[in-house]
């Protein structure tokens, strides 16, 4: 909160009704000049204790000591927070204060305070029952009706022609009243006394012109208007510490300080009793009976309605030290009573007080803010003035809490305002560019007035400094071989340096680089970033295949957020896999099928399906090595042979192989087919000799099944008798050489038996596959 020197304010307080002058004098021992430069602190300290509660600091309570804002904290935590808003920061509770639960307060009906009103005149003469005061002129937020506020109790006390309210007329502050015009009709729902309010409405009288003003007694002489107003510009709930005036009908201006904000207190009518409960600001400032709803104000903010004190028949306050006088708020930033929560559709007359407003016209259009600049357009003139309005620009807050932020011109070409206001000029456009600062910052811009009129708020924008994820853009890929070169470009929004991208492919890392190719369409879109943000990369790996590759911008500045900055597909090859049987063999009970496969969008191994006769016939993976296959095929390397041996009956069969697809290909090729005929049929061999010893025989031979590769059981009869069982699974090597694909192992030796005079042993083998009969292998003699 920036300290208001009272030099920067001499003219502002220059105009300053000379009995206000005089009573700031009197009461605080203040100039002009340090009343409005306290009042205007005083203004702003309220804003920003408000602050600092949306903060979340637990403020205990709050003062101002001159123009010091000075605030209780809870928590040493809290003290940085308070002192970066330009307060002093104490920590613990304040020390204490006065107690005004004792003081006796009654409200002071016949007042003015502005311009004075009273009920009625009794059987028609001139006799005036009642006087209460405007305090301040506002207007209906729904109708538009113009109403002024005053003290709800202004209603309790009786009146006559038909409720009218009429114009007190006196010559001095504190002299007797007479009825003038009638001023308005007073809005009887909107008058309230007591459950912590002291308000009511008035609806204005026709021949009326509300002004924004509180109006003074012409240094207590003459009527009112006579002397200078006080414009009112807005409103503040005050802050303990604040100066603060009133103008009413019996004491003219008196001024104080306020003692406590926001005090629930037990108002007696007349002093006697049973009070109501008012919510009220306790102030120093003296008023009387009479003084009852005159507007009370911090410099140029409407601060309160006078409603009742404890002043005894003077102002005096040697003799009576600890009077006081109450208000009952405009507005309150803790959720007590006040003007705007009691009568939430009125809405205080601001701004300029006399029709037609010379303040300066504008708009504030546009605010935005890049790396280095910070941006504010629109357009403002002065009616009262040819020349280019200055612009003042505060940054941080308002006027009152910002830093200055420099001086500008509206001078630029801007016909569009021409064609609408014709008297306004083309030149009246307003480009401003500052230095960008870090974070989200408010800039507060006001039209400086010429001549009549004041100055003009324009508006305040919070704009933040650029930041965020990175932003940019993968503009290409192109495949030479098995690498891929990349470019694009890529920046950060928190600095103007060249940034890292990352490369990753297939989800794997593929590097790091550095987006600092010079990028003229780059600084072109974006100047105050230059041009080094381009990114070009020769050479990254990819496998054979088709394969996804990211790239990456990192963040530099601020929270980590790295952004994709995209994706492309590259291929050294896609489509369905390719391959082929090279043979289909059979044996004895099984085909063997041999060849290979690959699919080109992966050097990983395809699964290959084998069918026979339309039938499931097993399932390999082509991993086999075929290096022949490796040296036409590069990058896709050597594992890719497939050989399947499955069991099939004998007969001829047709075996067709599948390669099934991994990648983006549609379908799973079939590698081929091929006929292949199984062995099968009726044993053969041969019954090669017999030998007697005693009732048995030795029986010799051999015999194989075309089905298998395995033994055979050999029966055995002795002339029409069953002899016995051998098995073919001796080692006959010469068969096997004969017979390669069954092996050597299908010879029998054994006995069997023959009794005495048996003639013949006759030997048969016994079919085990696709056969019809156990043929006849011999029969031999037996000697």
């Amino acid at each position: 909160m920036p300290a208001i020197d009272p030099a920067d304010v001499v003219a502002q307080a220059a105009g300053f009704p000379a009995d206000l002058a005089d009573a700031l004098a009197r009461d605080l021992d203040l100039t002009p000049e340090e009343y409005v430069a306290r009042s205007e602190a005083a203004v702003a300290a309220a804003e920003v204790v408000e602050s600092l509660g949306d903060q979340g600091v637990d403020v205990l309570d709050s003062r101002m000591d001159g123009s010091e804002l000075v605030v209780n904290v809870a928590a040493q935590d809290d003290v940085p927070v308070v002192e970066s808003a330009g307060a002093v920061a104490e920590v613990g509770e304040p020390a204490p204060k006065p107690d005004y639960s004792g003081i006796v307060l009654k409200p002071l009906a016949d007042l003015v305070g502005g311009q004075g009103y009273t009920y009625a005149t009794l059987n028609g003469s001139q006799r005036v029952n009642h006087v209460c005061s405007v305090a301040f002129n506002g207007v209906s937020r729904s109708t538009g009706q113009k109403q002024f506020l005053t003290a709800g109790h202004c209603l309790t006390s009786g009146r006559q022609d038909g409720g009218t309210l009429f114009e007190a007329r006196q010559s001095a502050a504190g002299g007797a009243v007479t009825r003038g015009a009638a001023i308005g009709m007073p809005i009887e729902s909107s008058f309230r006394f007591g459950g912590g309010v002291d308000a009511g409405l008035v609806a204005t009288a026709p021949g009326w012109t509300p002004r924004s003003l509180v109006s003074t007694w012409g240094g207590s002489t003459g009527a009112v208007g006579q002397g200078n107003p006080v414009a009112i510009t807005q409103t503040s709930p005050g802050i303990v510490g604040a100066p603060v005036c009133k103008s009413g009908r019996t004491t003219g201006w008196t001024c104080g300080e306020i003692l406590e904000l926001n005090f629930p207190t037990p108002v007696y009518n007349g002093g006697t009793g049973t009070p109501v409960i008012v919510n009220l600001t306790l102030t120093s400032a003296c008023m009387l009976e009479g003084d009852s709803g005159s507007a009370a104000v911090i410099g140029n903010a409407g601060f309160g309605v006078g409603t009742a004190g404890s002043f005894a028949g003077s102002c005096n306050t040697a003799s009576q030290p600890n009077a006081i006088s109450a208000f009952f708020p405009l507005v309150t930033t803790d959720g007590s009573a006040s003007v705007a929560s009691a009568l939430p559709d009125w809405q205080l007359q601001t701004g300029s007080p006399y029709g037609n407003d010379w303040s300066p016209l504008g708009n504030l259009e546009k605010a935005s803010s890049s790396l280095k600049t910070t941006t504010f357009s629109g357009w403002t003139f002065d009616p009262d003035s040819a020349n280019p309005v200055t612009i003042h620009v505060y940054v941080g807050g308002s006027y009152l809490t910002g830093a200055w932020g420099g001086i500008f011109e509206a001078k630029l070409p801007r016909p569009d305002v021409a064609a609408a206001l014709p008297g306004a000029g083309g030149n009246r456009g307003f480009s401003i560019a500052l230095p960008t600062k870090p974070g989200a910052v408010q800039y507060c811009l006001y039209a400086i007035n010429i001549g009549a009129g004041g100055n003009t708020d324009l508006g305040c924008r919070t704009v933040a400094s650029p930041t965020g994820a990175p932003f940019g853009n993968f503009e290409s890929a192109q495949l030479n071989g098995t690498t891929v070169s990349l470019s694009g470009w890529a920046i950060d929004p928190d600095a103007a340096a060249s940034i890292p991208v990352h490369v990753y492919v297939n989800g794997g890392w593929g590097g790091a680089f550095t987006a600092s190719a010079p990028r003229p369409d780059v600084a072109a879109a974006y100047p105050d970033y230059g041009s080094a943000h381009g990114f070009v990369i020769p050479a990254v790996k990819v496998p054979v295949g088709t394969s996804t590759v990211c790239v990456y911008g990192l963040d530099v500045g601020g929270p980590v957020i790295n952004s994709q900055l995209g994706c492309r597909t590259v291929s050294t090859g896609s489509g369905p896999p390719k391959g082929t049987i090279d043979s289909v063999t059979s044996a004895p009970g099984s085909i063997a099928v041999a060849g290979w496969a690959l699919d080109p969008d992966t050097d990983a191994p395809v699964d290959v399906h084998v069918y026979v006769d339309n039938g499931w016939g097993g399932l390999t993976s082509a991993s086999v090595s075929r290096p022949d296959v490796g040296r036409v095929f590069p990058g896709y390397g050597d594992k890719h042979g497939y050989s399947l041996t499955f069991k099939a009956v004998a007969g001829n069969h047709t075996v067709c192989a599948y390669a099934i697809n991994l990648g983006p290909g549609v379908g799973n090729p079939q590698l081929g087919c091929r006929a292949v005929s199984v062995p099968g049929g009726d044993p053969f061999g041969n019954f090669e000799q017999v030998t007697r010893s005693g009732t048995k025989v030795t029986v010799q031979g051999w015999t194989i099944d075309p089905d298998t590769t395995g033994p055979l059981e050999v029966h055995f009869y002795v002339d029409t008798g069953w002899g016995g069982i051998v098995t073919a699974n001796a080692n006959r090597a010469d068969v096997g050489r004969v017979y390669p694909a069954y092996g050597a192992q299908h010879g029998f030796a054994g006995t069997v038996n023959a009794p005495a005079g048996a003639k013949q042993v006759c030997a048969y083998a016994i079919n085990v596959g696709s056969g019809t009969s156990n043929p006849k292998l011999g029969c031999i003699p037996i000697k």
